[in-house]
């Protein structure tokens, strides 16, 4: 055997035992072999993390194109997913095992994602983390279930609130606890509604106004939240029930 067929037969058996940085598996959105941060090469040692990964970039690429002409919520998009990468990279470095689901939820609520904007406030409403689902009520009022998670992967700041007292003011939804007590209001922007808090006003004395007793530490309902198809919610521990 010649030297040059010899150097081409040892290359080609290289070529079948050399060991890859990272095995066979499908790819994600990102090139595993310039991959520098652990998160990402958590990612890429995992073939459903991979996978999850290209599902969530393909569904969030077609998100933006459903809410093209919305600059509102495309923003509030952006920021969620900016948001969403932040948790995951956070569970990457501390507890890899809760992220699959997580990511599997944050696809899910990209995916169901409504092209148009539905008229009105009734229906099922999400975010990264939360959840606000509108019905009619008795009476000519409205049941109102809203529910967030600051950090949806260990629960934390966690806020359950609404009621069945929400009444139509104009174009808004308000509940009416009275001044002495925590209200919500919610009103649409675009293909988004908006959910706002409304601290009770101050006492006598001028005693500080309290946090809300349906949160936890540092919670808040405060945000917007995206249109959604489908009878259940992706994100939510409690509401599981069609609007």
């Amino acid at each position: 055997m010649n030297r040059s067929l010899r150097a081409i037969t040892v290359a080609a058996l290289w070529s079948l035992i050399a060991t890859p940085a990272f095995p066979a598996i499908a790819a994600p959105s990102f090139d595993c072999e310039a991959a520098k941060e652990e998160v990402e090469k958590s990612i890429c040692r995992s073939e459903k993390l991979s996978v999850l990964d290209q599902q969530i970039a393909d569904a969030y690429k077609a998100a933006l194109g459903r809410l093209a002409g919305d600059p509102t919520a495309l923003a509030a998009l952006r920021d969620g997913q900016r948001a969403f990468v932040a948790l995951r990279d956070k569970g990457l470095n501390t507890n890899p095992n809760d992220v699959a689901e997580f990511m599997e939820t944050h696809r899910n609520f990209l995916r169901s994602i409504m092209p148009r904007a539905r008229d009105g406030l009734l229906g099922i409403w999400e975010t990264v983390g939360g959840v606000v689902i509108v019905r009619r009520g008795k009476r000519g009022r409205f049941e109102v279930d809203a529910e967030t998670f600051g950090d949806p992967l260990w629960g934390n700041r966690y806020c359950r609130g609404g009621g069945d007292n929400f009444i139509m003011k104009g174009r808004t939804l308000a509940s009416s606890n009275g001044h002495s007590d925590w209200n919500q209001k919610l009103s649409r922007s675009g293909h988004l509604l908006v959910l706002q808090e409304i601290a009770p006003k101050a006492r006598k004395g001028g005693e500080q106004v309290r946090e809300p007793d349906y949160c936890g530490a540092n919670g808040s309902l405060t945000g917007t939240f995206f249109p959604v198809r489908g009878p259940k919610p992706s994100y939510g521990d409690s509401i599981l029930v069609d609007p």
